[in-house]
């Protein structure tokens, strides 16, 4: 699963990354990080129907 974490703060990279190390060495979670509402919407059209969640 794709999911897309939108936050202005890059500190919260390392702590999705370490809470969710497992499923994302088992390809069970794809974290994309955006930094910026701007950045948030040319993800979403990069990636297009494959982000299943937006945090």
């Amino acid at each position: 699963m794709k999911i897309l974490v939108v936050d202005d703060e890059k500190d919260v990279r390392p702590l999705f990354e370490q809470r969710f190390r497992r499923e994302i060495r088992s390809s069970e979670h794809d974290f994309v990080f955006a930094y910026s509402g701007e950045e948030a919407l040319t993800c979403l059209e990069k990636y297009e129907s494959e982000a299943v969640l937006i945090l």
